[in-house]
């Protein structure tokens, strides 16, 4: 390794990975940690550019690609726009999950709980392709609102962000068909990605996430229905916070293992403990990171919690606000409605009554595809809207290069080449970046201060790109 990679890997690591692979296979394993990790996106079903469809496939993803090295994304007019999301490739066997879980059926309700910065959700949202209901939820706050971003650039209008401890969600009982649990962990997995992890890893240090990983697995089961499943996932090697805590859940709260066909993909390893089994990714078997996945299946009784009496009530658009929109050739289960801000959003009809439970008993900090306001009879939209794939068929657009997109992305615009007055859709290769009005006189730029570029066009190692 060099620079920071030449960091000195704990003995007890280096004991720890020869019992779990052997001294022949523990030594490819640690070259392997000297080279640079893979480079890896997903593709928005809906978003990718024909110029996007790269070759380089993550075989248990049908929209991962491999990138040949790292460009600097922050520059990259189609990441803003969520074309692709930058997403490690093990992770994105969460597809595999789903499909082998629900075989299909993408009309179940789904919790992420420990979702930012937003892959796994993301990819989750993507399967679902707008059915369906997705709960991403993050407990510290900061990272809550990156998590908010992250799901609003995908431009789905069935999910809810909401910022809870997982004990909190026992007031919805059981609700959830699956509940997916990326637990914090030591983070082995991420030692080629981010050497400083290193410095933060010890026994002491497994030990205390393992106690916090039994905690959150046991806040959460209530919310999962009978025959419903737990996802349980951790980025680390060690079989205490990995097959272990299976095996734990397994015997405390009268779950089921359940296999997952891997067969078509080489390098995945199965990892067994008595009546459960997991599956592991190595970064010197699998062109990926460090990555531990099992599906448990709940069997127990189903849990009820007590009433909580209604505060706040989701209502649908006037009907004055929805003659604005007889027009639109949208989905026909979305719902025009008002959101917990009282600004009007696409939601499913057939889950508004799961928003409401949510808004009623959670801190929810997004809630369906914010559409915008009424300003007197004129539609002010919301910076999300741009983000619908869909809403290009609805304004005029401006169509712009990639320097006119990073210079709007800055908001140093002035000025546009459409000659149309009021609102524009401002779009880069076919997907949305933001609004624009034309007055005429002077152009407005209405990008969010959260989505300004603050990196240098001209000295680009200025700023960072994102991970």
């Amino acid at each position: 390794m060099s620079d920071q990679r030449a960091k000195i890997l704990p003995d007890a690591f280096i004991s720890q990975m020869e019992n779990l692979l052997g001294k022949a296979e523990v030594m490819a394993f640690l070259e392997s940690l000297h080279e640079h990790p893979p480079v890896s996106i997903r593709l928005h079903s809906k978003k990718a550019s024909a110029g996007s469809i790269l070759e380089d496939r993550v075989p248990w993803c049908p929209w991962g690609r491999y990138l040949p090295e790292r460009p600097l994304f922050t520059l990259d007019p189609e990441y803003h726009a969520g074309a692709y999301y930058v997403q490690e490739a093990a992770s994105m066997f969460i597809w595999q999950v789903m499909e082998q879980m629900f075989q299909d059926n993408n009309d179940v309700k789904i919790l992420d709980l420990c979702a930012a910065p937003g892959g796994k959700s993301t990819l989750i949202a993507s399967y679902l392709h707008g059915r369906g209901l997705l709960v991403s939820n993050e407990v510290i706050k900061n990272r809550s609102q990156i998590l908010r971003q992250n799901i609003i650039r995908e431009g789905w209008p069935n999910t809810v962000v909401t910022c809870n401890d997982p004990a909190d969600f026992k007031v919805l009982g059981s609700h959830f068909d699956a509940v997916f649990v990326d637990a914090p962990c030591s983070g082995e997995g991420m030692f080629r990605k981010d050497p400083n992890s290193v410095s933060h890893w010890s026994t002491d240090a497994v030990h205390q996430c393992t106690m916090r990983q039994k905690r959150i697995l046991s806040d959460i089961l209530p919310v999962v229905k009978p025959g419903g499943y737990i996802i349980y996932s951790t980025c680390t090697y060690n079989e205490e916070e990995n097959i272990r805590q299976v095996s734990w859940m397994i015997k405390t709260h009268s779950l089921k293992s359940i296999p997952l066909d891997i067969s078509p993909f080489s390098g995945i390893i199965p990892v067994y403990l008595e009546d459960c089994v997991g599956y592991q990714f190595l970064p010197h078997r699998t062109r990926s990171e460090g990555f531990f996945i099992a599906v448990l299946q709940k069997n127990n009784e189903e849990y009820s919690p007590p009433n909580v009496k209604p505060r706040k009530s989701i209502l649908h658009a006037t009907k004055e606000e929805m003659g604005y929109f007889k027009s639109w050739n949208y989905d026909n289960g979305l719902g025009i409605y008002k959101n917990h801000l009282s600004r009007l959003m696409f939601f499913p009809d057939k889950y508004i009554a799961d928003a409401e439970k949510l808004l009623n008993s959670l801190y929810v900090v997004h809630c369906g595809l914010e559409i915008g306001a009424f300003k007197g009879k004129d539609l002010v939209p919301s910076h999300e809207l741009a983000y619908m794939s869909d809403a290009k068929k609805y304004f005029n657009n401006w169509k712009v290069n990639r320097e006119e997109a990073l210079r709007f992305l800055k908001k140093e615009i002035s000025e546009t080449t459409n000659p149309a007055i009021g609102w524009q859709l401002v779009t880069f290769n076919g997907n949305g970046l933001g609004w624009v009005k034309n007055l005429g006189t002077r152009l407005n730029n209405y990008l969010p201060q959260e989505y300004i570029i603050r990196m240098s066009l001209d000295n680009p190692g200025a700023g960072s790109s994102p991970t």
